[in-house]
């Protein structure tokens, strides 16, 4: 009965010493709400990584090569910068939250940055609009 209750508290005084998680483990996460991925890519002169969602008609404006625009469309561009993977050598992922920009399109295409700041030569809202639309989309099987 000693050695069991002797066992019960070394693994109790085992759990209680694992470390919490480091500040530097925990990222914001972008929620999507409910938008669908069309495509990302990697800047790795700057360090960050971007991922292009929109809405089901930002989707097919998209597959179309982004020629003709449907009021309702949204288009959110979400940029982070780059860390090392610690479980993966050689590898990188998400890591702090830099920019959120949004295109919507009504009567005419509206870009609004939502969070962060954009950095760059191309910061006017044509500019933007042009260069988020100068991305492909990912086609999915």
């Amino acid at each position: 009965m000693k050695n069991i209750l002797f066992l019960l508290f070394l693994l109790t005084a085992a759990s209680a010493c694992q470390p919490s998680v480091r500040e530097a483990d925990t990222r914001e996460m972008f929620n999507a709400e409910g938008l669908r991925v069309i495509t990302s890519f990697a800047n790795t002169q700057q360090q960050t990584m971007s991922v292009l969602y929109g809405n089901e008609s930002a989707s097919a404006a998209a597959l179309s090569g982004y020629q003709t625009h449907l009021p309702g469309e949204i288009f959110r561009l979400v940029v982070y910068k780059q860390t090392d993977n610690r479980l993966w050598y050689g590898s990188h992922i998400n890591g702090a939250l830099l920019s959120v920009e949004t295109i919507t399109s009504g009567d005419q295409l509206n870009y609004k940055l939502e969070k962060g700041h954009v950095s760059g030569d191309n910061t006017s809202a044509s500019d933007r609009i042009a260069y988020i639309f100068s991305h492909k989309p990912s086609v999915f099987p």
